[in-house]
């Protein structure tokens, strides 16, 4: 929940300089701990939650190495994928290529002798991750443009991160107040 109270923080009152009513707040904040409360029962690996291509760098030997681990901790084993497919994104990507990148990971994963994952329930943990990371973002984004004044660089992945939420949220067929609010405000 840390997360997505930081998102509505920084995104409506830092950014968008928006006081939301106590309704508007109250709902709003019920279907984000519907999304808290399904991720946190996920089964839990070590995350960097910060995986995304400006954290990955090649070595002088062409090995990738991987930087920037103060975020490290627990999470559902979606929140990097999650992080590497859709962070940064200028628009999103079709659930057809999401799909393919989904079914990869998880047949790796298989391959290195984990556990098999049904592909249905990580697609919906996949999505749900989907809104609970793009929201945080969209709060790192608000925060770094109006708290710290590095607009030019954040804000413009404020709009297609939202996008990315919503279209997670349509798939998912939920979250009705949170599609409303992300439509009435791009």
């Amino acid at each position: 929940m840390w997360e997505l109270n930081f998102f509505f923080e920084h995104y409506f009152g830092s950014y968008r300089k928006e006081t939301l009513t106590h309704g508007q707040a109250a709902e709003l904040k019920a279907e984000l701990n519907d999304v808290a409360a399904e991720l946190s029962a996920c089964p839990r690996v070590l995350c960097h939650r910060d995986y995304h291509t400006a954290n990955l760098m090649l070595d002088k030997r062409g090995a990738i190495r991987i930087v920037d681990h103060q975020d490290a901790r627990m999470g559902p084993a979606s929140y990097d994928l999650v992080s590497l497919l859709l962070d940064r994104q200028p628009a999103p990507p079709s659930l057809a290529e999401v799909r393919t990148h989904r079914l990869f990971f998880l047949d790796e994963r298989r391959r290195c002798g984990l556990d098999a994952v049904d592909p249905d329930d990580f697609g919906k943990e996949f999505r749900l991750m989907t809104i609970q990371r793009g929201l945080k973002a969209i709060g790192t984004f608000s925060c770094q443009t109006a708290v710290y004044g590095r607009g030019a660089f954040y804000q413009r992945h404020i709009t297609p991160t939202l996008l990315i939420v919503l279209q997670a949220a349509e798939w998912l067929e939920c979250f009705p107040v949170l599609q409303r609010m992300i439509r009435d405000r791009i």
